[in-house]
């Protein structure tokens, strides 16, 4: 009986510390990075691949470069043409490894313009839809999935809810009902969660709001969990 309950114990000990084990952030050391920067953008591309457009407002250049996390390499796409350089834009995955990027700010200016990067062939592409959500930076995107993205917030803007479909190549306001605060507009955190919804977290020093904007109704909802991370923002 001792022995059952010894080796109970130890099992039960190994399978904690396996578990704790696996939550860790590693530092992945790969051979080669882009230089370190602030105001990138980043978003998942596909196939363990993530693609991070590099640029601030003290560079005169921007690059393109893909972290491949299967043989853990950064690779510097140099395409022919690219974004100008830019601080805090957004981007997100639109499919089929395409990402879209949207705006940002330069030295007093802030920009409206919708770029695709495409990974198939390395090209940046600029897009001309009829309508836009307007000059702004430290705003958030996010994919539902298919090729349509959310855009929410940003300074030089106020609290609007705007939706891109890149096979219409449209930018849609989508005025919902209740929307989060202006007060949390100023870089949150903003995230796919499946199917049509994405949610949103913080936004300026003084939001720790947690919303969820789901597509096919158009509504953003107020969450209350009963824990949730201090106030913060995406500067």
């Amino acid at each position: 009986m001792k022995k059952n309950i010894i080796g109970s114990a130890l099992m039960i000990l190994l399978t904690a510390t396996a578990v704790h084990a696996q939550d860790n952030w590693n530092n992945q050391n790969p051979a080669n990075n882009p230089v370190a920067q602030f105001g990138h953008s980043m978003a998942y591309i596909g196939d363990d691949k993530v693609v991070v457009f590099t640029s601030n407002y003290f560079t005169s250049g921007s690059e393109t470069w893909v972290y491949d996390l299967s043989d853990n390499t950064w690779t510097n796409k140099s395409p022919v043409a690219q974004p100008s350089s830019r601080g805090n834009s957004a981007m997100a995955y639109v499919g089929d490894d395409k990402v879209l990027l949207y705006g940002g700010a330069g030295f007093n200016t802030s920009m409206n313009d919708t770029w695709v990067y495409d990974l198939s062939d390395n090209t940046w592409t600029l897009k001309n839809p009829a309508s836009n959500p307007g000059s702004r930076w430290n705003h958030a995107m996010a994919s539902f999935g298919g090729d349509q993205v959310l855009l929410f917030g940003g300074l030089s803007a106020s609290n609007d809810t705007w939706v891109y479909d890149l096979s219409a190549d449209t930018w849609t306001l989508k005025n919902p009902v209740t929307s989060p605060p202006f007060i949390g507009t100023q870089g949150p955190g903003l995230s796919s969660i499946g199917g049509d919804k994405v949610v949103l977290f913080g936004g300026d020093f003084f939001s720790q709001d947690t919303w969820v904007y789901d597509l096919s109704d158009n509504n953003w909802t107020l969450k209350n969990p009963s824990i949730k991370p201090p106030a913060r923002w995406i500067g």
